[in-house]
């Protein structure tokens, strides 16, 4: 008698939900991030520029290093930045909390806690070639064209991390959250709303700490070329060359 034919076996897996209560904090921190980067950046171009017109930072220049004198600027609109975003923030939190006027979820604090940190490493990250523009500038008026391809890859970083938000776990979040001038954004949609494996944030973290290194080396070396070319606007190129001379 002949055996009956296997039956078709068909695994089943459980679809992993999206998170939906942290989607709109996660869209709000996306938006804070954005403001932050475009508002405190645009500060520290304008800082430089005024120190580079008024040949203050020359003097500065005699006592310390260009990386220590760019990274003091950065550091010192940071704290104002944090201050700010602290002082805006908690009491919100705070009064929606007492009068129980919104249902929190319940991975909140973690989301908020990742919203300052993400914040501060785009800043860091950011503000360096906020500053190298400030120092390419001559005048004012040049700081919109120095810091223009600055603000279109702040832009296109808002538009994908919006596009994750909306597909957390999708091809395009995953790899955009590794790219250091839009992980910033990009990660914190991910972690908040989508699934994120142990090794992933902290993988994003070293490579935009990383980045920000090497781009603080380059900043301060055409922060230094521009302060030292006091004249009409230059190129990035030329104020390399400046301060390697």
């Amino acid at each position: 008698m002949p055996s009956p034919d296997p039956l078709p076996e068909q695994r089943l897996e459980q679809a992993r939900l999206v998170n939906e209560g942290n989607r709109p904090l996660a869209f709000a921190g996306v938006i804070i991030i954005y403001l932050l980067l475009l508002t405190y950046g645009f500060t520290v171009s304008n800082g430089v520029l005024e120190e580079k017109t008024s040949r203050v930072s020359e003097v500065l220049l005699g006592a310390l290093r260009p990386s220590q004198l760019l990274s003091g600027k950065v550091a010192g609109i940071g704290v104002v930045a944090l201050a700010q975003l602290l002082m805006v923030g908690l009491p919100t939190v705070a009064v929606a909390l007492a009068l129980g006027s919104f249902d929190f979820p319940s991975g909140t604090p973690l989301t908020l806690a990742s919203v300052v940190m993400w914040a501060l490493l785009g800043y860091g990250l950011y503000s360096c070639i906020f500053a190298a523009a400030g120092a390419a500038a001559s005048r004012p008026e040049d700081i919109g064209n120095a810091t223009a391809p600055v603000t279109i890859l702040i832009a296109i970083t808002y538009f994908a991390a919006v596009a994750s938000i909306q597909a957390p776990d999708g091809g395009a979040a995953r790899v955009t959250s590794f790219i250091p001038f839009m992980a910033p954004m990009t990660m914190l949609p991910r972690s908040a709303v989508g699934h994120v494996q142990p090794w992933e944030v902290p993988v994003s973290v070293a490579i935009v700490l990383v980045t920000t290194y090497l781009t603080t080396r380059l900043g301060a070396r055409i922060y230094v070329g521009g302060i030292r070319r006091p004249g009409p606007k230059l190129k990035w190129r030329d104020a390399w060359k400046s301060a390697a001379g």
